[in-house]
């Protein structure tokens, strides 16, 4: 146990590393100079469309189209999709002891600090609220981590033209590569056998600590951020009245706006020796 009663001294430590990996570290992020442009987006994509193949060419030509059924054959022509983001605002608020004006700075460079480090687990706490809302289950599971992320890559490759994104807590992460479902690039960031993106959020936990039972693992088309600047206001203590009195407070906050292309699958995963 501590020893008590004996002087301390207050020392300078260096703030940690950031996480790596996370959604930001794969999202397509955009920091526009138009302060305007984080009060939401939207933008046309073809990433949701598919070829097709026209079976009507014959020589010589049949009394009846080459369709085995008979039917007319026709070519089908898609509309882009109009992808949409609204903004959500991302903060942190910092409890100050003493809040003179020489102080006041340090203050500031806190809070702004605590949202630097952690905005990027609420992005991704918001994305999967957004994946179990609107998004497509596929299937009566749950299954095991293997199992789950072959239904992910399936779903992609039916439903995206591009290379999309598969969405797991940094435990399934470990679960996966513990049976070498995964491949680290050189800079860390992670990806399937099939080569497909993983990001290994901080904010897709689900279940309860520390199992993975119950655990929700999700595929995006590509998944565009747009990145407001942080805005920074601190206030001095308020006295209300005699028996409320709030302390300075320190606050720095972000405006936030995510688009998914092309919808959202999930699943529900269990350990990895669960199939």
């Amino acid at each position: 146990m501590p020893i008590t009663g004996t002087p301390r001294t207050y020392l300078t430590v260096s703030p940690p590393p950031k996480v790596t990996g996370g959604l930001l570290a794969w999202a397509n992020v955009v920091s526009p100079s138009d302060p305007h442009m984080v009060l939401g987006g939207e933008y046309l994509t073809i990433m949701c469309q598919e070829a097709g193949i026209w079976a009507d060419l014959c020589t010589p030509a049949p009394a009846t189209p080459c369709n085995p059924t008979g039917s007319t054959v026709t070519k089908n022509f898609d509309e882009p999709e109009l992808i949409v983001g609204d903004p959500i605002v991302v903060y942190a608020g910092v409890k100050c002891h003493s809040f003179t004006s020489a102080q006041q700075n340090e203050n500031l460079a806190n809070a702004r600090m605590v949202l630097e480090y952690t905005e990027d687990r609420v992005m991704e706490q918001q994305l999967l609220q957004t994946a179990l809302t609107y998004g497509t289950d596929l299937g009566a599971g749950p299954f095991g981590v293997n199992k789950a992320m072959g239904l992910l890559e399936q779903w992609l490759d039916l439903e995206y033209a591009g290379q999309g994104l598969i969405h797991m807590s940094r435990q399934a992460a470990t679960e996966a590569q513990s049976m070498h479902l995964l491949e680290a690039d050189l800079d860390g960031r992670l990806r399937t056998i099939n080569g497909t993106p993983v990001v290994n959020g901080r904010g897709y936990y689900t279940g309860t600590f520390p199992a993975i039972d119950g655990m929700k693992m999700f595929a995006t088309g590509q998944v565009t951020l747009i990145k407001g600047k942080v805005v920074t206001q601190a206030v001095d203590e308020m006295i209300v009245d005699t028996a409320t009195c709030y302390p300075p407070r320190a606050l720095a906050e972000r405006v936030w706006t995510q688009l998914v292309e092309c919808g959202i699958g999930y699943t529900t995963t269990m350990h990895a020796t669960v199939t």
